[in-house]
């Protein structure tokens, strides 16, 4: 996660005369990024197999509704508060590098494929979760539909923060993994408004 901020400063500067790395540089970077957070998850799940679970959502136990129910047929709930804060900050860096990762993708092309999946190959069949979260996960819209699914335990566990913590960063960073007509976005246009 520390990695991300100077790979974003680093992203702004690539198509300029003055830039501090090549693409190519920065796409190695944020491959050996995304394979230390598979490391990561690889090891804490491995510590914590279950350390979540999923319910049925219901009008009753969901605040995720729309005028036609809850979004989700089920949601997910921790066995700890810090459980879900990791899970849900990891989903946050994933997403973030996956971008970073398609838009390098423009610049250096197949490169980049062959570098993430020299990097990734040791952990792409490592995701032992036995649970149901995503874990090595390649689709931002599942990830961030992952931290939606954890709001209300997170909003119920902690309250105003981790509430706040799941529709900012969903706001300000996984809202461009929705599309921008789907019931998810919608919902969360709605919710900040409020």
């Amino acid at each position: 996660m520390c990695d991300i901020p100077g790979h974003l400063e680093d992203m702004k500067t690539i198509n300029k005369e003055q830039r501090k790395v090549t693409p190519e540089e920065l796409a190695g970077r944020v491959a050996l990024s995304l394979a230390e957070l598979d490391e990561w998850w690889h090891g804490w799940i491995i510590e914590d197999p279950q350390a979540c679970y999923e319910i049925e959502s219901t009008i009753d136990s969901t605040v995720i509704i729309d005028e036609d129910g809850p979004l989700f047929p089920t949601v997910l709930r921790y066995t700890s508060l810090s459980a879900a804060y990791l899970a849900c900050t990891y989903d946050c860096g994933r997403i973030i590098l996956l971008y970073l990762q398609r838009c390098l993708d423009m610049f250096v092309g197949d490169q980049l494929d062959i570098v993430s999946d020299r990097v990734n190959e040791t952990y792409l069949s490592a995701n032992d979760n036995e649970g149901p979260l995503l874990g090595l996960c390649y689709d931002p819209t599942k990830l961030a539909h992952e931290i939606l699914r954890s709001f209300d335990y997170c909003c119920e566990q902690a309250g105003g923060f981790m509430a706040s913590f799941c529709v900012m960063v969903i706001e300000n960073i996984e809202y461009g993994a929705l599309k921008p007509d789907s019931r998810e976005a919608k919902w969360l246009k709605g919710r900040s408004m409020h």
